[in-house]
């Protein structure tokens, strides 16, 4: 999964023939430990949030996952973060602006978990929480600058639920 959302950034970088700004666009810079340290606090935030929205499911809807799901879901979360807070949000920002590319690819990255709905219908109770959370990594990702505060803040809140419910 993290080749797969991260593809269209490598054939933008690519395109642009590695240009700094192509980095800049697709939040591929350094961010400063304030705001890894921030990215933190989010991913916690976040996995409370979650947590108490899980707590309206059923434990045989939630499943397991051992050390390989859990390097699974780190990867993904990785990898959505790319594409959603990198890739896509910086191409609509270079189009409609700040404000239309924080809201487009956090409405982006809920359509995707909308099929967790088809797997399991109790795991609705997440979908507002992950759009929040795509809202907040958004602002997370243009205060900063950079998208490795919105990784460290996506895989922090996935891994974290992972050992949760194993």
């Amino acid at each position: 999964m993290l080749a797969i959302w991260c593809l269209p950034t490598l054939v933008d970088l690519t395109a642009r023939r590695g240009a700094p700004a192509a980095f800049r666009r697709n939040g591929l810079i350094a961010a400063g430990w304030w705001w890894i340290g921030w990215g933190v606090v989010a991913g916690l935030l976040g996995f409370l949030a979650g947590h108490v929205a899980a707590m309206n499911i059923p434990a045989s809807a939630l499943g397991s996952a051992g050390l390989g799901g859990l390097l699974g879901v780190a990867a993904a979360a990785a990898g959505e973060e790319i594409f959603f807070r990198g890739f896509l949000q910086g191409w609509l920002d270079s189009r409609w602006g700040v404000r239309a590319a924080v809201w487009g690819q956090a409405v982006a990255f809920l359509l995707p978990h909308l099929l967790l709905v088809l797997v399991e219908p109790a795991l609705w109770v997440l979908l507002p929480v992950q759009f929040l959370i795509g809202l907040a990594l958004g602002m997370l990702r243009w205060r900063s600058g950079s998208v490795w505060p919105a990784v460290v803040a996506h895989v922090l809140t996935n891994v974290t639920a992972g050992l949760l419910y194993q």
